[in-house]
């Protein structure tokens, strides 16, 4: 660093120590450093093609993705062919959440660059969030084929395999990300969660813990213990977990949410009504908590209230199903037959795809003796759903 900061003292119209003292400021992570120097040359050579690349990588960096498209497009009107100005602005818009322009401009990097694990990389993370998760893993494993131990490569894919319940491949691709970083709690989290999904409970406790032991502040590691012991029915360790995750990221509404279920899945209706309450404060009607709440008055038996909130519930998401069913048993339950029929007509209406208000009311009117009215409603909704046909079987 002091040889180029004397190189640039001798010969201040010389670009390459103010270039050569940004990729040092770079590599320390000094990136507000590397930028200034950038400028520098900038301010006495507005039209310098690499100046504007580095810029835009460093504002990258720091987040600054506007910025950063705008310094690619100054490059791109020099230099319309110019590779890294389009790897500049696909990741930018990466960045922005702009995943058609990012698609764009990844794949032209990819054309060009083929054997680059970068736009790949950049693409398989594009993919995921659009949700393509095919496709995520496609490029992914382009990744792969150029770098076997790419980490986030081995990530994505893991995650992506995860959410279309490939859950053989996903283990795969965990447990060849800790092959190379096993130190990688994240890693260790999916996997954990992947054995779970598969039903491998004790290899599931142990990769949880092992991130644990890695990181213990890191919210989603609590979070996935509380979702074992809650599979496993232990819902005091469950609830015990969830209370921690909260404590490290309160802003957590599924793990709110999932604490509120355990102290209903306990029965301890109080607890549930209480944290129900508090939620509320936070996220107002939530339909989730509404109709968690209202099963909670249910279990105390104050019907009105209960009733109350499954209506709250389904005002806050009309196509929300579960509230409209819970309301119509209940009303069964006080020998409302009537209000039942309305509620799971009303449900028909709100959801017509569903075939579940079709056998719930189905299954009303044969209790009721109206056998044809029966029939009508559980053949439609076979129709709707073909595996309820295993519920009516005898």
């Amino acid at each position: 660093l002091p040889i180029f900061e004397r190189a640039k003292a001798l010969g201040p119209d010389d670009v390459r120590p103010y270039l050569s003292i940004a990729d040092i400021y770079e590599r320390q992570g000094k990136i507000p450093e590397a930028e200034k120097e950038v400028r520098s040359v900038l301010t006495k050579y507005p039209d310098l093609v690499s100046g504007h690349l580095k810029l835009g990588e460093l504002f990258i960096k720091q987040g600054k993705f506007e910025e950063a498209l705008s310094e690619g497009e100054k490059t791109l009107k020099q230099d319309p062919e110019l590779i890294q100005s389009h790897l500049i602005m696909g990741t930018a818009y990466l960045g922005l959440t702009k995943y058609d322009q990012a698609e764009k401009e990844l794949l032209l990097v990819t054309r060009e660059n083929p054997k680059s694990v970068i736009p790949y990389f950049l693409l398989a993370q594009t993919y995921y969030h659009e949700k393509q998760m095919q496709q995520a893993i496609t490029m992914a494993k382009r990744v792969l084929e150029i770098s076997s131990d790419h980490v986030g490569a081995n990530m994505i894919a893991g995650v992506s395999s995860l959410a279309l319940n490939y859950l053989e491949d996903a283990s795969h691709y965990f447990e060849t990300a800790l092959k190379s970083d096993p130190k990688n709690p994240l890693a260790l989290n999916m996997l954990g969660t992947t054995y779970l999904e598969m039903g491998h409970l004790d290899d599931a406790i142990q990769a949880y813990q092992k991130a644990l032991v890695l990181d213990p502040d890191l919210h989603v590691t609590h979070e996935n213990i509380a979702n074992f012991y809650g599979v496993t029915g232990d819902f005091d360790k469950a609830i015990s977990e969830y209370k921690i995750a909260l404590q490290l990221d309160p802003e957590q509404l599924g793990t709110r949410i999932r604490l509120i279920l355990s102290y209903l899945m306990k029965k301890d209706y109080k607890k549930t009504i209480a944290e129900a309450e508090s939620a509320l404060k936070k996220w107002p009607e939530h339909p989730t908590i509404l109709n968690l709440m209202a099963s909670s008055y249910a279990g105390i038996k104050d019907t009105d209230k209960a009733i109350e909130y499954f209506d709250r519930a389904i005002h806050a998401k009309p196509d929300y199903l579960e509230p409209y069913l819970k309301k119509a048993g209940l009303l069964v339950l006080l020998n409302k037959p009537k209000e039942a029929v309305e509620s799971y007509t009303a449900a028909i209406k709100a959801i017509p795809k569903s075939g579940f208000p079709h056998f719930y009311l189905g299954s009303l009117y044969a209790v009721q003796g109206k056998d044809n009215l029966a029939i009508s409603e559980y053949e439609t909704a076979l129709v709707k759903d073909a595996s309820l046909e295993q519920t009516l079987l005898p």
